[in-house]
């Protein structure tokens, strides 16, 4: 008797273990579903309210041919389900590197007991030794002089949040019934996370999305090559690239004053420092509903060339100024985090980006901050900014949708060949115009790569190989 009823206390343990962990995948796979939703409602907003961050998205697109858009991670969210999601991770977990990193009062045996933890989550550790070759990913090189352009159309709120070329016309957004969006929302029942019972809208009237906006491109030059930095007449790349982030620093207040607060073209200005797989670049992004995107860009070209000349001026930018936003530079680039949590990200930054320039920050503010002149911030500006033979520029324009047929019915009276077919490289110095996915397409396969990305791998030992 006693034998029977310990078995059946087994049994109901067993039992009551099952409904626990069925009420635990049945929770968490309410939460993936709402997680879904709620990324692809985000980047479907991006797509339709934010014709600036449009234009930066397809500026990494032209750039790397890998990059994702609001679109592909939409779709991701919508097709992507619980089980798949989860076999992708168990794949990541048996075919990825393993590398630990750790930070504080620990000794290297410390260290490599975190690491053996590490190993213990995968399925098969050994095949961490036969790791497939990471594929290198490259940057295309944009022609030197070329005038090359994405062109683009913002959506009306009734339109489907895709991306819309200049001269497409995208479809009708198709909305939920009120009550089945709720009940999306509410994930009640799975029929309601994937019925697309939706109903047309059908308000003519709407407003048109007011803004456009356009983001410039220099692509600059491969971050730490010597020999290239020292034929363009630097000492070393290290001297280029500080010379570089101080001319950025210097740029961004400048922008934002002219363009936002002097000329007030709109609330969005923003310059930036970009890295595509260790190519430096420089961008200029900005969105207005007072002028259209070639406008905006010929604002930006005619602000760059004024804060040039700002910036040869001593009685503008005084040897005073430049000295205090050396030294505030320099102190923000080395100042050491005073939370653990910061160190580590900053470590890892350098390992997930595969450089391992450790002492890189140290470096340049050192050469920031006593090395860095006037004439090598007017250099950079003059050989790769400002030089029309010599800079790779291209623009990214998102038109409002009035200006988009209004830019159209322009192409035609210029009989202007503006959708130029890009099947080879633009040798001829006329405009390229990319107005579908196509186009891009070709554009890329037509032009080659810049080099890969440079390696330092620092603080490692003789005997370690080379990730």
């Amino acid at each position: 008797f006693s034998s029977s009823k310990k078995s059946e206390e087994v049994h109901d343990d067993d039992d009551k273990k099952d409904e626990e962990d069925e009420d635990f995948f049945a929770s968490f796979e309410r939460k993936f579903e709402l997680e879904k939703a709620e990324l692809a409602r985000r980047c479907d907003d991006r797509s339709r309210d934010d014709p600036h961050a449009v234009a930066a998205s397809f500026a990494a697109r032209l750039a790397d041919s890998d990059a994702l858009g609001f679109d592909d991670l939409a779709a991701a969210a919508r097709d992507t389900d619980l089980r798949s999601a989860a076999r992708t991770v168990m794949d990541l977990l048996q075919t990825g590197r393993v590398e630990g990193y750790t930070a504080g009062n620990l000794d290297d045996s410390q260290a490599a007991k975190f690491v053996e933890a590490l190993e213990a989550y995968r399925v098969d550790s050994s095949s961490n030794k036969d790791t497939e070759e990471e594929r290198v990913r490259l940057t295309v090189a944009v022609p030197r002089g070329a005038d090359v352009a994405v062109e683009l159309r913002a959506l009306r709120p009734s339109e489907a949040p895709r991306p819309t070329f200049l001269g497409e016309t995208p479809p009708k957004l198709f909305r939920r019934k009120e009550e089945e969006r709720k009940k999306l929302v509410l994930l009640e029942e799975e029929k309601d996370i994937i019925d697309d019972d939706d109903e047309e809208d059908s308000d003519e009237d709407e407003e048109s999305e007011p803004n456009s906006a356009v983001k410039l491109v220099w692509q600059l030059w491969q971050m730490g090559n010597d020999d290239e930095a020292r034929a363009a007449g630097w000492a070393d790349s290290m001297e280029r690239d500080a010379a570089f982030v101080l001319m950025q620093h210097l740029a961004s207040p400048s922008a934002f004053n002219q363009l936002r607060t002097v000329e007030q073209l709109g609330y969005y200005v923003h310059t930036e420092v970009d890295m595509y797989n260790g190519v430096h670049q420089f961008a200029v992004n900005a969105q207005s509903a007072k002028v259209g995107p070639v406008e905006l860009e010929e604002r930006v070209l005619a602000w760059l060339a004024k804060f040039r000349d700002q910036l040869a001026d001593p009685t503008s930018v005084t040897d005073e100024d430049l000295d205090s936003n050396k030294l505030g530079l320099a102190d923000a680039i080395f100042k050491r985090p005073t939370c653990l949590a910061d160190v580590v990200e900053r470590d890892v930054a350098e390992v997930f980006s595969g450089r391992r320039f450790f002492t890189r920050r140290k470096r340049r503010a050192t050469q920031i901050k006593h090395h860095t002149t006037r004439e090598h911030l007017l250099k950079v500006i003059d050989d790769a900014l400002l030089s029309e033979s010599n800079r790779r520029l291209f623009k990214v324009r998102v038109y409002a949708p009035d200006l988009a047929d209004q830019q159209l019915d322009d192409d035609k009276k210029n009989d202007d060949d503006a959708q130029q077919v890009v099947n080879e490289k633009n040798t001829d110095g006329g405009p390229v115009r990319l107005r579908s996915f196509d186009d891009i397409k070709r554009f890329q396969a037509a032009h080659p790569r810049h080099p890969p990305p440079i390696r330092w791998n620092e603080a490692a030992s003789p005997d370690d190989p080379v990730p």
